[in-house]
């Protein structure tokens, strides 16, 4: 990795806007992304690519939502890469 660089894989939060052709997501959406994104997910706000971005439940506390999908993926590359 180059320094300076942003810190942390995985992340939550709210769209505040999207780029042209973007339908899954729009702002106001809550989301989360995983470690495929780039480093950065610290940072108060970030430019992601919206492919990245799945729609993340109210049920789950925000706080909390990093590591459900953290959990999430590892039991799916367990089950179906390993």
């Amino acid at each position: 990795m180059t320094l300076p660089s942003g810190l942390g894989g995985e992340g939550a939060g709210v769209v505040m806007s999207v780029g042209p052709g973007v339908t899954h997501v729009r702002a106001g959406d809550r989301v989360a992304y995983t470690a495929s994104a780039p480093l950065g997910s610290y940072a108060e706000e970030r430019v992601l690519d919206a492919t990245l971005a799945r729609a993340a439940t109210d049920a789950i506390r925000r706080e909390n939502r990093r590591g459900h999908d953290a959990e999430g993926l590892t039991a799916w590359y367990l089950l179906k890469r390993s």
